[in-house]
């Protein structure tokens, strides 16, 4: 009896971001608000390195006197900079969110269905966000994933 050798399968690692983003309650009576975002770019093979680490922080955009709009501006530079990022990587671009599910995910949705030029697309079941998938004409640039 011949024995049949298994076909090792090569999984080619890609790169891809992780992100963590914190609220606040700004005053009484009023919901949370995003005051603070970071993103680390992960390659695989290589060491993580400071450069590839951004924060973002509403008091960065002091100049804005209402702490919603300096909200909106962190978030908006955020996704810039992730849609900058994305574009040097010819496939689809994976983001891992802490908390996407429930929470940060609102907040994301909600700036990227205001702001965004192309087509957003959540996976939601049972009102947990799975995936939002983000596209720039016809082709999906980066994915958030819980």
């Amino acid at each position: 009896m011949m024995a049949v050798k298994k076909r090792e399968r090569k999984v080619e690692r890609k790169a891809f971001i992780v992100v963590d983003l914190e609220t606040l309650i700004a005053g009484e009576g009023e919901t949370h608000k995003p005051y603070a975002v970071g993103l680390m770019l992960v390659l695989p093979k290589e060491p993580v390195k400071y450069n590839r680490v951004e924060t973002y922080f509403s008091d960065d955009y002091i100049i804005i006197k209402c702490f919603d709009d300096r909200s909106s501006k962190m978030m908006d530079d955020f996704l810039s900079k992730i849609e900058h990022i994305s574009k040097g990587f010819r496939s689809v671009l994976t983001i891992y969110f802490h908390n996407l599910g429930k929470f940060d995910g609102i907040f994301l949705l909600k700036n990227l269905v205001s702001n965004w030029k192309g087509d957003v697309r959540p996976l939601v079941r049972n009102h947990h966000i799975y995936e939002i998938s983000v596209k720039s004409g016809k082709r999906v640039l980066f994915c958030f994933r819980d």
